[in-house]
């Protein structure tokens, strides 16, 4: 179960539709290699660090071409590119690691990520596990990138079956400035009523949307998809709302939700995240005059 502590709160956007373009590391700026889970170097075909520049290969199957960088145990690399990347509300980071075979629960080889626009100064992305090729938006973080570092922060710990495990294998880093097909919200409403945390919104236009998605996050950095999604219209000219509702526990004072929206290109948008500070609670009541007397029961919607 996914948790959240939600408050209302409005969001108003026009996103214009425009050309994407993409981005891809070319120098390496700086690597330290770390070793196998076994103490021994590794294997020359897996360190060469230019393996994590320009186009990612994206495959998952041992085809006998490696086209990756292995971290190796505590290693890291920092690339960079030949020209600042201007980072629009939507440019995405998205990273690809190669692990023949094996997912992030049976093979946790992990990454942390940090950007620069100077490479000097970092800002903390996030984390990321195994090949799940994560996506980071960059919004709000830097106004230009120029550097990203990538560490490697497996637990040596959990490989002890496995001979010469070399940690994460960096295959590359793909950069989009990307904006949606045009859509028009009017507003967006979450709230968080004894357990339970109820969506609505409402869209003045959509053309080309696909659905809608609910995140929530503990630390504003790392995401998590909620169990409740919306189909979008796909093309329309006029309001359409939306609204839905699923059960939660709220454990943190301060928690964070975001909308999330996928177009029928399979593209996806990530609008501004929003902390959330305030709960509600309803509870059963009688009420008395001032002379004491029972005047009826119900209930009523308290704010703590």
């Amino acid at each position: 179960m996914k948790r959240v502590c939600a408050y209302i709160f409005i969001l108003c956007l026009l996103a214009l539709q425009v050309k994407s373009q993409t981005f891809y590391m070319d120098t390496v700026v700086t690597f330290s290699q770390g070793l196998t889970n076994n103490g021994n170097l590794v294997l020359p075909s897996r360190s060469n660090p230019s393996s994590a520049l320009g186009v990612p290969q994206m495959s998952d199957v041992e085809t006998g071409v490696i086209n990756f960088f292995a971290l190796g145990f505590g290693g890291s690399i920092t690339l960079k590119t030949s020209n600042p990347i201007p980072v629009t509300p939507l440019t995405q980071l998205q990273i690809f690691e190669t692990t023949w075979g094996y997912n992030c629960s049976f093979y946790p080889e992990k990454a942390r990520i940090l950007v620069s626009k100077n490479g000097v100064e970092y800002e903390l992305l996030g984390e990321t596990c195994g090949n799940d090729n994560t996506i980071f938006s960059l919004y709000q973080k830097l106004d230009t990138i120029s550097y990203i570092k990538i560490q490697d922060i497996s637990d040596v710990s959990k490989f002890t079956s496995f001979v010469d495990a070399d940690a994460y294998d960096l295959d590359g880093i793909q950069i989009q400035n990307l904006v949606p097909l045009s859509i028009e919200l009017d507003f967006f409403e979450a709230e968080l009523i004894e357990g339970k945390l109820y969506i609505n919104f409402r869209t003045l236009s959509e053309s080309g949307t696909l659905r809608f998605q609910i995140q929530s996050s503990v630390d504003a950095f790392n995401y998590e998809d909620l169990e409740i999604y919306f189909v979008g219209a796909n093309y329309s000219t006029g309001p359409r709302e939306y609204s839905g509702s699923i059960e939660y526990v709220a454990e943190n004072t301060v928690e964070y939700v975001r909308l999330k929206e996928i177009d029928i290109n399979g593209n996806e948008f990530y609008y501004d995240a929003v902390p959330i500070v305030k709960r509600y609670k309803i509870l059963n009541g009688t009420f008395y005059d001032l002379l004491g007397r029972k005047t009826g029961e119900g209930k009523f919607l308290i704010r703590y």
